[in-house]
């Protein structure tokens, strides 16, 4: 019964995310001032996006509470999984550093250099995680590759955060900024585990939350804007999302495992 526990609470934000995210395509389409461009105050679809935020948050926190002593879920498989799932994320990383090294053709940009070649590090990271299936190893080299993703995270927060800070509407972009918040804070509780440390409350929390407010801004941008709204500036925008969305979820069961 154990080993169904955390598939099933995990069922949990993934519904949300899918209701959260209709809500949000709905908020784009209906709830702003077509003349303005202003989100409309006192708007039903705000309140009822606003009231699935908040029960995501309270179902990632009794998870987190639930899960802070581990599961015993198979070692076999969660190990395969997560393995599999950081191969994947360092692919999609890569390939967002690709897109990144191709758009310096148009115009040369020292800051998305340093991305680029830090996103490429970070895929070299995950996949030296993958290989050893995040397991505690006493090497120094190992130990400086599970630290990467953190500061490779804060990094795309700081980006990200510096990009949307002058949309005066908040609501555009709290979904994204809180996406990074939880990969970042996932990314520490992955080098914690790594070195021996047990912070499987953070990653369960931030596993769940992050799920949500991924889903939230993938799901509610295609359905809003279809596949006519898409450019490949956006797509190279949500590969990252897309990498971690992959990875955490297997990468959360590997953590709480006892």
């Amino acid at each position: 019964m154990k080993n169904k526990l955390f598939p099933v609470m995990f069922a949990l934000p993934v519904t949300a995310g899918i209701c959260g995210a209709l809500l949000r395509s709905w908020q784009i389409r209906y709830a702003y001032d077509a003349e303005t461009g202003i989100l409309q105050s006192g708007n039903s679809i705000t309140y009822g996006l606003v009231a699935v935020c908040v029960i995501a948050a309270l179902m990632a926190v009794i998870a987190a509470f639930l899960l802070k002593r581990g599961l015993p879920l198979p070692a076999d498989k969660t190990g395969s999984i997560s393995s599999a799932a950081l191969s994947v994320a360092a692919v999609v990383v890569l390939a967002y550093a690709g897109m990144i090294f191709w758009s310096l053709r148009e115009g040369f940009s020292g800051v998305q250099l340093v991305l680029a070649l830090f996103s490429v590090y970070c895929s070299v990271a995950l996949l030296v995680m993958g290989k050893y299936r995040m397991q505690e190893r006493d090497s120094t080299a190992y130990c400086v590759f599970s630290a990467v993703p953190v500061f490779w995270a804060c990094f795309m927060l700081i980006l990200t955060f510096r990009e949307k800070i002058a949309d005066p509407i908040i609501a555009n972009y709290v979904p994204l900024i809180l996406s990074y918040i939880s990969i970042l804070f996932f990314c520490y509780s992955i080098a914690a585990h790594v070195l021996g440390k047990n912070k499987k409350h953070v990653a369960v929390f931030s596993c769940f939350i992050g799920v949500f407010f991924m889903l939230l801004e993938l799901i509610s941008f295609f359905a809003s804007n279809g596949a006519v709204g898409m450019s490949l500036e956006k797509v190279r925008e949500m590969l990252p999302l897309v990498a971690f969305l992959v990875l955490m979820p297997a990468a959360c069961a590997e953590i709480v495992r006892k």
